[in-house]
């Protein structure tokens, strides 16, 4: 396990400060911003389109920031009056690979619990080299916390099947994961791990049923979501009408991240990207052969994070971030094939034919982290090419401006697909920094009317320099336009 920890760290840490201090990841402010409003005193987040439980933990991750920097500053080992921002982003970044390499190790214990050592040695080191599960380990946001929660609760669950006597805590200590999973991420279906762990124990329990046990499974899990998310109930139609506004959001679709059924899509991201072909494959043949020889253990497994691939499947828009629990089942799955085979040299063979793909994706992502960062290079071409005093109006996820070298306005995300080259001229603008609208190639043509706004801005606009990011730089391509 030492080696798969260090192998998992050396592949998360390289490049985990990239965009910082100026650019972060997008949704990374929304978060962080939430956590230092909470860490000032507002304990109600104002913000329910996923749950509270990962913006506490950053609350708590914002002061501790704060603490060390401020102790840092007494020692005089820093000067600064008030902690750099940058820095609460760079510390959430660590504590979501600490989460990543704990999740390793849960799947390492999952493992061994199904079928021994072997297993579970491995279940870890195919989800070490994950793709899927190395390209969500450090970005701001609470998929692996999620995930950490599904393992937890799998754990437990299995502990609690698989125990010689009816060890009750273990059902609870399952319990109390759900819950908090639901308090992450509204991933509803996980609540049905504990109840199916007890459905098919054999013994019901001394002098209690299994009824009873069942009714106290399900008030667990909601003591459990109420305190990770305690606005629910006291600011009950603000996290209302957040839940429906996040229901709408995967229900009308995201540009660039939606089908007219999800479900094909976030498989055909697995197959291609998440696992690679060879392991996909693996994975859900050997999680066919664990079903077979060991139901039980494998429902276990399987179920919630099944359902909620179904679930999320079922939406219009199609994050591939939603796939991450999957994770448990074709790491799982594919150790199981390869433990299955005999003689041992052949699922050696299997082992290293099935991670090669994988294991040069991971090579490919950490490169692509230590490039520089596009924005960087655009901001640093604007100070020593535009002239100054110009009037600049920016897109969102473009680089920044020095705001006393020139005039900037944001025009929002995508602005350009709502704003006429006319009206941008007669707003005065000399130059406008583009994003790009890849997100409007809509193969249904539903983002036409978009699509020909940007065409429009292209074809009557000067391109002054194009920003590609090929195998340079890190980040999406940006385009300068002089308006006049």
């Amino acid at each position: 396990m030492l080696l798969i920890t260090t192998a998992a760290l050396l592949l998360r840490m390289p490049g985990f400060l990239h965009g910082l201090p100026t650019y972060p990841d997008a949704d990374e402010p929304t978060v962080i911003s939430i956590a230092v409003k909470i860490f000032k005193g507002d304990l109600n987040p104002h913000f329910f389109n996923y749950p509270s439980l990962y913006l506490y933990l950053n609350a708590g991750i914002v002061a501790l920031t704060h603490a060390v920097y401020h102790g840092l500053r007494i020692v005089g080992i820093q000067d600064a009056p008030s902690t750099p921002y940058w820095l609460f982003f760079a510390a959430s970044r660590l504590f979501n690979i600490a989460l990543s390499v704990g999740s390793i190790a849960l799947m390492y214990l999952i493992g061994r619990c199904i079928a021994g050592r072997k297993l579970g040695l491995v279940s870890a080191a195919i989800l070490c080299v994950l793709p899927l599960h190395v390209q969500h380990s450090v970005r701001v946001a609470p998929n692996m916390l999620l995930f950490l929660l599904v393992g937890v609760c799998v754990y437990a669950s299995l502990r609690f099947l698989v125990h010689p006597g009816f060890d009750i805590r273990w059902l609870y200590v399952s319990s109390v994961a759900a819950g908090l999973a639901v308090g992450t991420k509204y991933m509803a279906p996980i609540a049905v791990t504990p109840l199916f762990a007890l459905l098919v124990r054999g013994e019901s329990g001394s002098g209690f049923g299994r009824k009873a046990h069942a009714v106290g499974c399900i008030a667990t899990m909601l003591a459990a979501f109420v305190v990770s998310t305690p606005y629910a109930v006291v600011a009950f139609p603000e996290f209302v009408s957040g839940l429906l506004y996040e229901h709408a959001h995967y229900t009308g679709g995201h540009p660039g991240s939606e089908a007219q059924w999800a479900l094909p899509q976030l498989a055909g991201y697995l197959f291609r990207r998440g696992a690679t072909p060879p392991l996909f494959l693996a994975g859900v043949g050997g999680a066919v052969m664990l079903s077979i020889a060991r139901w039980k253990r494998a429902g276990v497994i399987l179920l919630g994070p099944a359902l909620w691939f179904v679930m999320m499947g079922s939406y219009t828009t199609a994050f591939p971030r939603n796939t991450l629990p999957f994770a448990y089942v074709i790491s799982t799955g594919a150790a199981y094939a390869i433990s299955r085979l005999k003689p041992s040299w052949a699922g050696a063979l299997l082992c290293a034919a099935v991670l090669v793909n994988p294991v040069a994706a991971d090579l490919r992502h950490v490169l692509y982290r230590m490039r520089p960062d596009i924005r960087y290079v655009a901001g640093a071409w604007i100070a020593g090419n535009i002239p100054e005093g110009s009037r600049i109006a920016r897109e969102a996820y473009t680089c920044a401006v020095d705001e006393e070298w020139f005039e900037s306005t944001f025009i929002g995300i995508c602005g350009l697909a709502y704003i006429t080259p006319d009206s941008l001229r007669s707003a005065g603008f000399d130059y406008v920094v583009a994003a790009s609208h890849k997100r409007f190639e809509s193969r249904d043509g539903r983002y036409s009317r978009e699509r020909a706004m940007y065409a429009s801005h292209i074809r009557e606009f000067d391109t002054v320099k194009l920003f590609r990011t090929g195998s340079t730089y890190q980040g999406s391509s940006m385009r300068i336009l002089k308006v006049r």
